[in-house]
């Protein structure tokens, strides 16, 4: 029963925008999966191929976001966090869905680091809301 009440006080403690963001994105992530299950073929490709240019969108504009506001840097901007490299493997996936070195990338690396950054962000400050926006957008399509 500790357990359950130290879970509860961690998310307690959590920034409210962490939480309402992490909750859209668990929901979406729950549908997006039932439907990619349940789906035909032709509807799992156009699934596939619409994340991956969802992925490479949001990073392009993540990029320009942090030029504009004069924030970029090549030591915090670059997307080099395992599951950022997760999210950029994904147009890579989409055309090579049988490489097993790639599956096991994305389940481990990518699904893993996304899922539980839902629950503990590296986010200090949430002022920018295209940051946090682009945050759980590249970790919910990994997921």
């Amino acid at each position: 029963m500790q357990l359950i009440s130290d879970i509860f006080h961690v998310l307690l403690s959590l920034p409210s925008q962490h939480v309402i963001f992490g909750t859209l994105s668990t929901i979406f992530c729950i549908a997006a999966a039932w439907i990619y299950s349940h789906g035909s073929n032709s509807l799992k490709t156009i699934f596939l191929e619409t994340s991956s240019w969802l992925v490479l969108i949001n990073e392009m504009l993540f990029q320009i976001n942090m030029i504009y506001y004069g924030t970029w840097s090549v030591k915090t901007s670059l997307p080099l966090e395992m599951c950022y490299i997760s999210a950029i493997l994904i147009p890579v996936y989409t055309r090579n869905r049988n490489f097993r070195l790639l599956k096991n990338w994305l389940f481990f690396a990518g699904f893993g680091g996304s899922f539980f950054a839902f629950l503990n962000t590296n986010l200090s400050e949430m002022s920018q809301i295209y940051i946090s926006i682009h945050y759980f957008f590249a970790h919910g399509l990994v997921v």
